[in-house]
């Protein structure tokens, strides 16, 4: 568990065939966004030479962000990531180089168009045809899903409709199917990983009563987390753990403030796990982390849903009376 501020990060940029340069010994600053449909960043170089500045802009660059904690071990925060676009600007006495970045997948799959039809069209059918049809698209790997959570028959279930036709762009598809079959979608390398997102009729259908937590604990927080009735906002010291369909378990945690805005809660130990509704497990929907290796500003922020049922309080407990 990290305790304190660490900042040691290395951004690693390539082109397509090629190693082009380590940004060690480089101030960088970082702001890494996982959410859901597609991740983005944004990296501030600074000083590079004008060679270097020059390279970036031909052909295509990819980008690889290491950060160790503590004189810990080295840990990537993001991998491959496409470099969109750069703009260099003087702020004397620096030079600042900004690289602004999305998926590989994204600019290679999901940004594209395609048409199918797809005959049984049950949800796991629907993503094998998509996947198939969309990675023919790539020259670069193709497309897979991986399916976190869903209810039994969830995936498997054939509609009335014989067929059902889909045109557009990759990503839209998927954030329809999202809508239509209640799932969070993250893209992790070449993969859409797929998580479900239970509603408060259903919740004690989801799988996620099955599958490893990341267990959040008051030492790393850098403030009290929010926690509403199905929501969690958190802000902790950077947690590379924490990425898009993560699953936090709040049952450590013994202060809180409510969603509305009331007074912060002071709550002795175990009553929070006990008594209130953020004992749940909440499914992490987007983060962004955040650093500098020249700043102590690492930190990582999150937004969440709940994913399991807790014990629920009684309506007099929050506000002060029947």
């Amino acid at each position: 568990m990290i305790t304190k501020f660490g900042k040691t990060a290395v951004l690693k940029i390539s082109g397509n065939d090629s190693f082009l340069l380590s940004t060690e010994g480089l101030r960088i600053d970082f702001d890494v966004r996982m959410l859901q449909g597609f991740n983005r960043a944004k990296f501030d170089i600074y000083n590079l030479s004008p060679k270097t500045i020059s390279q970036l802009s031909e052909g295509d660059k990819y980008v690889t962000l290491e950060v160790s904690l503590h004189g810990g071990p080295v840990e990537v925060l993001i991998d491959n990531m496409y470099v969109n676009n750069s703009v260099t600007e003087k702020r004397v006495p620096n030079t600042i180089t900004s690289l602004y970045c999305v998926d590989s997948l994204r600019k290679d799959v999901t940004s594209k168009h395609i048409s199918t039809e797809i005959s049984k069209p049950s949800l796991i059918n629907i993503q094998s045809k998509i996947a198939t049809d969309a990675s023919k698209l790539s020259t670069k790997g193709g497309l897979k899903f991986y399916n976190h959570d869903f209810p039994e028959g969830w995936l498997t279930t054939e509609p009335l409709m014989p067929t059902r036709t889909y045109t557009g762009e990759v990503g839209d598809i998927i954030n329809e199917l999202g809508e239509q079959y209640s799932f969070a979608s993250h893209i992790k390398g070449n993969v859409v990983e797929c998580a479900y997102v239970p509603k408060s009729y259903n919740i004690h259908l989801s799988g996620q009563v099955d599958r490893g937590t990341i267990m959040l604990d008051t030492n790393n927080m850098r403030s009290n987390p929010i926690i509403g009735m199905a929501t969690l906002q958190i802000e902790s010291n950077l947690d590379t753990r924490i990425e898009g369909n993560s699953l936090l378990d709040t049952s450590n945690l013994v202060t809180a403030s409510t969603e509305d805005g009331f007074d912060v809660l002071t709550i002795v130990k175990d009553h929070l796990k006990s008594n209130v509704s953020g004992y749940a497990r909440f499914l992490v929907l987007s983060v962004q982390h955040i650093g500098s290796t020249h700043t102590n500003s690492w930190s990582t922020k999150a937004l969440a849903t709940r994913a399991t049922d807790g014990v629920k309080v009684a309506q007099y407990n929050w506000f002060g009376k029947e």
